[in-house]
């Protein structure tokens, strides 16, 4: 089997100790001071809104509606409100309201400016884990390792700087922490066979995994039987 980041076609992967990029070249950009320290596997980026302060890098190979794209973090916001951005990037990608804001968010009502159903907001000041993804015009999300949800998405697609405690406009920076941010594009196998697994591993009963993530990864026997044997 191949590594995880082929098979899971990381692009790239931000452990958030610094700016660095575990895995590929995406070094990202700090803007506005935020700051380091310790988060839920290893280090993590510290972002307000009121500065703001978060971080941004611009990715050379665009993205389309034909792309199957795919986000995953820990994050912690530190109260109840409107908390947004854990990452943006890709237009209306990961919004279905409307409003046009480039947004994974989370707000007072949940995830509900993401997906239509409206997800319920997970406690503040305690860390969770939110993966998304985008196929075939719809947009999936998981928290804290639950099945996904599913919500029509947005349009227009539009590409530019992908930022991390920002939603990009400068309308709605992220107040909390934000740990082991991972972006991945067009896996081989699809991401309907590969976003369990790649959710139960990057969750990993709550623990977390701090990328790179260079070691293969076996898969259960029936998420094999159900998604790669098709049975």
């Amino acid at each position: 089997m191949p590594d995880n980041n082929a098979r899971w076609g990381v692009v790239s992967a931000w452990n958030l100790a610094d700016v660095s990029d575990a895995i590929g070249s995406n070094t990202l950009t700090n803007v506005g001071g935020a700051t380091f320290s310790a988060g839920k596997v290893g280090g993590a980026v510290t972002c307000d809104k009121a500065t703001p302060r978060y971080l941004g890098v611009s990715l050379a190979s665009p993205n389309t509606h034909a792309d199957e794209l795919w986000f995953a973090c820990w994050f912690k916001y530190t109260a109840a409100g409107a908390n947004y951005a854990l990452f943006a990037g890709f237009g209306r990608l990961f919004e279905s309201d409307g409003g046009g804001s480039p947004i994974i968010g989370l707000y007072a009502n949940g995830f509900a400016h993401m997906l239509d159903s409206g997800l319920v907001a997970p406690p503040a000041n305690t860390w969770h884990f939110a993966m998304c993804y985008y196929a075939g015009g719809t947009n999936y999300l998981s928290v804290n390792g639950g099945a996904f949800v599913s919500g029509t998405a947005d349009t227009p697609f539009s590409t530019g700087v992908v930022t991390i405690g920002e939603r990009g406009d400068g309308g709605g920076g992220f107040d909390g922490q934000i740990d082991a941010a991972v972006f991945g594009k067009n896996p081989p196998l699809g991401m309907a066979a590969l976003a369990d697994e790649i959710r139960d591993y990057l969750y990993n009963a709550g623990a977390g995994k701090e990328p790179p993530y260079s070691v293969a990864f076996t898969p259960p026997v029936e998420h094999y039987l159900k998604h790669v044997a098709g049975f």
